[in-house]
């Protein structure tokens, strides 16, 4: 990619809005491990315990519970959003997209009910969500791999997959290792987002349609092309 493209790039796409979206859940982390009933430690604790109604020695835990509600609500609100601005430049499925950007959101809602009331219905919404960003960031590379080999963005892809393979497997077997995997693979996700997004166009919804549109009509122009040419033959 030109540096005019990179500069195009960064300036229309969702980058600036997903760096607010991680900041914000960076400090909204800091706050409710503060506000925590008890010393939160990253390698014995989930991240869901913040959302719990009590500490797991039992003591009451209405700040931090109200904070990480406050926070995935802030997350679903933004994901659902950002699934109406959202637009793949040449991408041939941006509804796609879009559905797997707005179950982010709903993922997101699940996890607002604390695990100890319904663990079934919060740990849904944390595959739900992890599944769908992953799956939004993989469709971006997808579709971005024949513009440009950006390694980089591959690397983090099959890392990103790996640690919640990895996590996944450690919460079947519950495993003593899922409390500190949990961590870095949020982290990756995290980094994984970041890297992606410069690929995300951001339009405005008229800018979106004719997008959209210009899509259809090049994807179903080749599509006629190929099929004269395979009858040709």
């Amino acid at each position: 990619m030109d540096s005019n493209m990179t500069e195009k790039s960064m300036e229309k796409s969702f980058f600036p809005t997903y760096v607010f979206l991680c900041v914000a859940n960076l400090l909204l982390f800091m706050i409710g491990i503060r506000l925590f009933a008890e010393q939160f430690s990253l390698r014995h604790h989930h991240f869901s315990e913040l959302g719990n109604i009590r500490s797991p020695s039992g003591y009451p835990n209405l700040p931090s519970q109200i904070v990480f509600s406050f926070q995935m609500l802030f997350n679903s609100i933004f994901f659902f959003q950002a699934g109406k601005k959202i637009y793949y430049s040449d991408c041939r499925h941006p509804k796609l997209y879009q559905g797997f950007c707005r179950s982010a959101g709903s993922g997101t809602l699940l996890i607002i009910l604390p695990y100890g009331i319904n663990n079934f219905v919060h740990s849904l919404g944390m595959i739900v969500l992890s599944v769908s960003i992953l799956v939004m960031n993989t469709i971006t590379f997808v579709e971005t791999r024949h513009k440009q080999n950006d390694s980089s963005l591959k690397t983090v892809c099959v890392l990103s997959w790996a640690m919640l393979l990895v996590y996944a497997v450690l919460c079947g077997m519950d495993h003593p290792a899922k409390f500190a995997v949990q961590k870095p693979a949020v982290l990756i996700l995290g980094i994984y987002i970041l890297a992606a997004s410069p690929y995300i166009a951001k339009l405005s919804p008229e800018e979106a349609e004719v997008s959209l549109t210009n899509g259809e009509e090049q994807f179903a122009e080749t599509a006629a092309l190929k099929k004269v040419m395979d009858s040709d033959d």
